[in-house]
């Protein structure tokens, strides 16, 4: 997941016959039958770490109670990103420490990570 902001998310993705949504409610299903739910989340200055971005992963977060982020470098030119999805800045950028801390704070079940835990770490995480 490039944003959890749906205009930056199929700008860049550019989905045909599944949306943002349809990738959110894979997510709550899988909650429901109990089963790990994460998102790879590439992170990119300017775009993933303002204010309205923390406020859509919130929302991601609260309507299908992930377990875990991958938090991931986008590692794309800033550039052709930015023409690709005619970025020109949202707002003031928190930084993504500050993201991340948000997050932690008002999730604390969400695991942060770069690859899928081991077993052991996803049945302590799953059920909190």
């Amino acid at each position: 997941m490039n944003s959890a902001q749906e205009k930056w998310y199929n700008l860049y993705i550019r989905p045909v016959n599944f949306t943002q949504a349809d990738a959110i409610e894979s997510l709550r299903i899988a909650q429901r039958f109990n089963a790990w739910s994460s998102i790879n989340y590439f992170v990119m200055p300017g775009i993933t770490d303002t204010a309205e971005e923390l406020n859509a992963l919130k929302a991601i977060i609260d309507n299908a109670r992930i377990n875990m982020i991958q938090w991931r470098n986008f590692n794309i030119d800033p550039d052709w990103l930015f023409s690709r999805i005619e970025f020109d800045g949202q707002g003031q950028p928190l930084g993504i420490k500050h993201i991340m801390e948000q997050i932690r704070k008002e999730y604390p079940w969400v695991y942060f990570g770069y690859f899928n835990p081991p077993l052991n770490v996803i049945s302590e995480y799953q059920f909190k």
